[in-house]
């Protein structure tokens, strides 16, 4: 009798409808928006940083994977670790910061640990935490250096977006935060039309926010287009929600409990939607925390997860920068992901585990 032998393969056997391929690949088009729109405004200084980062993500990539297999390979979740730091960076920092990051997260933190899916920690987190500890400097930026001043409203933005922004400037600041004359336009056209019929009212500071006209960061700067985004990748059920919303919902009400704001940039005066609705958070909920690889693998590890990403969030936030905060908070809380899994598993696995 001929025995019938069955193929190896790697477990968990999970079936799912989408492959992890076209879950990086549906995440890369969702920031193609958020790109076009920083380099429309910054202009070069973005673009360039949007370049660099992922030539060298493709350059580390197929020459980390020809040193260890001996053929040229380029996976496009290098391509997608470029892009999440280049979203980190500073419009206008020196082009080695973007590029060595990106060499050290692929090079070190993945092909080091064990290449795709076995690295266990973020490697564009990684990346751009090594960014912040060797060039600090050209890592922390405040909204004055980025065109934000008392002179004139996005003083370096592109001539499509001058054009726009020709006959506006700075005006009273609404709890701390400078909003510009096309924020409180847009904010009373809606406040005396949609939102009169809702009885309720816009507070200022809202469309500045979407359209990145205060953002520290390349990240920042499309907070519109992350939402956008993230409403696709929810749609298309290419994130677990668990970890974005425990994230969330710790931060916010650390903010309503404390008070939050980035220390020397803009406060937010407890305007908890105004914070909850600042793209850096939503870019870190949504596509740094949610890697799947780095990320615990149950519903109650993943809530757990957030709770803690979004606490520590809050505290780098609120005292330091956005930028290294949600590197380190997302981490710290890499290092917890073990511990989580062996905390969220069931009781029959635990007590056979025990044996």
């Amino acid at each position: 009798m001929k025995t019938e032998v069955l193929p190896e393969k790697v477990p968990p056997h999970v079936h799912r409808s989408q492959t992890s391929l076209q879950t990086i690949r549906v995440c890369l088009l969702t920031l193609l928006p958020a790109a076009v729109w920083s380099v429309l405004l910054f202009g070069w200084p973005a673009a360039q940083v949007w370049l660099i980062s992922i030539l060298a993500a493709a350059v580390t990539e197929v020459a980390a994977n020809y040193a260890l297999t001996r053929r040229f390979k380029l996976h496009e979740s290098a391509i997608l670790t470029g892009c999440l730091i280049a979203l980190a960076m500073p419009p206008e920092v020196p082009w080695y910061v973007p590029a060595m990051a990106t060499v050290f997260a692929l090079a070190v933190v993945k092909h080091f640990f064990g290449g795709t899916g076995a690295n266990w920690m973020n490697p564009a987190m990684a990346g751009v935490a090594f960014a912040f500890l060797n060039w600090p400097a050209f890592m922390l930026v405040n909204l004055n250096q980025l065109g934000l001043t008392s002179s004139g409203f996005a003083t370096r933005a592109t001539p499509f977006l001058q054009n726009i922004l020709a006959n506006s400037s700075v005006v009273a600041s609404a709890g701390g935060l400078s909003v510009s004359s096309i924020d409180r336009l847009v904010t009373g056209f809606l406040n005396d039309g949609l939102f009169n019929l809702l009885n309720a009212k816009l507070p200022e500071g809202y469309i500045d926010s979407l359209l990145g006209f205060n953002a520290a960061s390349i990240g920042g700067s499309g907070t519109l287009f992350i939402i956008i985004g993230s409403i696709i990748m929810i749609a298309r059920r290419s994130v677990k929600l668990e970890i974005p919303l425990a994230m969330l919902l710790v931060y916010g009400l650390l903010m309503r409990l404390i008070g939050a704001g980035l220390v020397d940039v803009f406060l937010l005066d407890n305007n908890i939607l105004l914070g909850l609705t600042s793209g850096g958070l939503l870019l870190t909920g949504f596509y740094y925390a949610t890697d799947p690889v780095t990320s615990p693998v149950r519903r109650s590890g993943m809530i757990l997860y957030g709770l803690i990403i979004g606490g520590l969030f809050f505290v780098f936030a609120r005292w330091k920068t956005y930028i290294e905060g949600a590197a380190f908070a997302i981490i710290i809380a890499n290092t917890l992901v073990s511990t989580i899994d062996r905390l969220a598993m069931p009781s029959v696995f635990k007590k056979v585990g025990n044996r």
